[in-house]
């Protein structure tokens, strides 16, 4: 977290995508630890390039970090990274506004981290993963906004995408049940427009197909028999820099 927390300062105007993943390479070797992202190739995906994920505006997930994309103030800019130490994975993610936010990007930067922070505390045992998503969907919805449907927080563990599935979205009383000990990803993309995306020719980088903005944020979560553990607690950084 303290990685992430570094690559947060350094977004900035003028700054570019790029800057920020050569950054976040340096300090995974400062601190003796690898990147989860980079080279991380699913259903027969080329290898992701970077270490760091930077997606600014409408920008989804998976944004490569190239130096062509430059921060702006006024933008909205998410960070999303992971490490693995001693076998393990972390999996966290936050968007922070830049200088002077419209009324629109602000106004969708706090409902999108509320829908997410709220479902924390639904993480216990005996709930399941669609009291989770049932309440972010709902937030976002009383928002005035939609949640993307095709990415989805999940287990983590010895792997980056472990089971269960906990979608941003669904039923109450629905999906898998929580016991004690499980770790998830809680995370949602929530959208100034509609859920609909599309991929650049990258491969990689999702956008809204809408064009319009997206917020992201994401928490490792332990489940217990009693409150939830928020492993990754960034819940306290400043919405905009």
């Amino acid at each position: 977290m303290d990685i992430l927390k570094q690559l947060v300062e350094l977004v900035e105007p003028g700054v570019n995508a790029a800057e920020i993943d050569e950054q976040a390479a340096k300090l995974c070797e400062k601190n003796k630890v690898r990147s989860a992202f980079k080279d991380y190739a699913p259903r027969g995906l080329p290898p992701f390039p970077n270490v760091v994920s930077v997606c600014i505006n409408s920008e989804v997930v998976h944004a490569i970090s190239s130096a062509d994309k430059i921060i702006r103030s006024g933008d909205l800019v998410t960070i999303d990274f992971g490490i693995i130490s001693e076998g393990f994975y972390t999996d966290h993610c936050v968007t922070v506004g830049v200088e002077q936010l419209s009324s629109d990007n602000q106004r969708l930067l706090e409902t999108g981290k509320l829908a997410v922070t709220q479902s924390i505390s639904v993480a216990r045992a005996g709930m399941t993963t669609g009291d989770i998503g049932s309440t972010m969907f709902e937030i976002a919805q009383l928002g005035g906004y939609d949640i993307v449907k095709e990415y989805i927080g999940h287990g983590i563990g010895r792997k980056l995408h472990e089971a269960p599935d906990v979608p941003a979205y669904g039923e109450p009383n629905s999906g898998v049940k929580l016991r004690p000990g499980m770790v998830i990803c809680l995370e949602a993309q929530v959208t100034a427009g509609t859920d609909q995306i599309s991929h650049r020719p990258d491969s990689w980088t999702v956008v809204t197909k809408d064009g319009k903005n997206c917020v992201w944020f994401e928490y490792m979560v332990a489940v217990t028999n009693g409150a939830p553990e928020i492993l990754t607690d960034t819940r306290h950084w400043s919405l905009v820099v």
